[in-house]
C-alpha cells in the first residue's frame, strides 16, 4: 500500500522531471542572472565603451554574454557591434577574462520552484514542512529531497537538480519563508 509520503515523492519526481525535459530550471537561472547582474531591455547603452571595459571584469562579460542571449531568445536582432562581439567570442577570439576570486555567485533562479515543489507538497499532501531530528524523515522537505536525488539518478553530473539534502531544502524553505 503506498503511504501519501510515496504518493508525493512519485507526483513530485513527475513534476521535477518535467522542469527538466522542459529546461525549466536553466531558464529561471538564467532569467535570475539578468535579474542580479541587473540587465533591463530598455537601458540605452554604450556598448562600445563596455565592451572594452568586459576584456578585464567578467561581471561585464557575463552582462553582455547575457544580453546577446536574451535579444536573440526573444527573436529579435542584436545590434551590429553586439552580433561582431558574439561571434568573435563564439570562434574564440576573445575570451572571458578571469573572475574575482572566492565562491561564484549564486543565481537562484531554481531555488523558488524547489522551494513551490515544497509548498506544493505540503498543501495538496498535508505533509508538515520539516521535522525534528529525531522524526521519522516524511517532511515535505524529506520528498522532495527523495524526488531530487531519484531523478538525478537519470541525469549527467553537471544537469543535477540542488540542492538535494533534507537539510539544505530546510534552509531553502526558512529563506523564502523569511522574504
Amino acid at each position: 500500500m503506498n503511504t501519501s509520503f510515496d504518493i508525493a515523492v512519485e507526483n513530485t519526481e513527475k513534476r521535477l522531471k518535467t522542469m527538466v525535459e522542459s529546461r525549466l530550471l536553466k531558464i529561471a537561472e538564467g532569467s535570475a542572472k539578468h535579474y542580479n547582474l541587473n540587465i533591463k531591455p530598455t537601458d540605452d547603452i554604450n556598448w562600445l565603451k563596455l565592451i572594452k571595459e568586459a576584456e578585464k571584469d567578467s561581471e561585464i562579460f557575463e552582462i553582455i554574454k547575457l544580453k546577446c542571449s536574451r535579444v536573440l531568445r526573444t527573436g529579435n536582432h542584436l545590434e551590429p557591434i553586439l552580433t561582431q562581439w558574439l561571434c568573435d567570442y563564439l570562434d574564440g577570439v576573445i575570451k572571458k577574462p578571469t573572475g574575482r576570486k572566492g565562491a561564484p555567485k549564486k543565481s537562484g533562479g531554481r531555488d523558488f520552484f524547489i522551494w513551490n515543489e515544497i509548498e506544493f507538497v505540503h498543501h495538496k499532501y498535508g505533509i508538515p514542512y520539516s521535522r525534528n531530528d529525531a522524526s521519522i524523515p516524511e517532511s515535505a522537505c524529506d520528498v522532495v529531497s527523495k524526488a531530487i536525488k531519484n531523478v538525478n539518478r537519470n541525469l549527467e553530473p553537471g544537469e543535477f537538480i540542488k540542492p538535494s539534502s533534507y537539510n539544505s531544502l530546510r534552509k531553502l524553505k526558512n529563506t523564502f519563508k523569511k522574504s
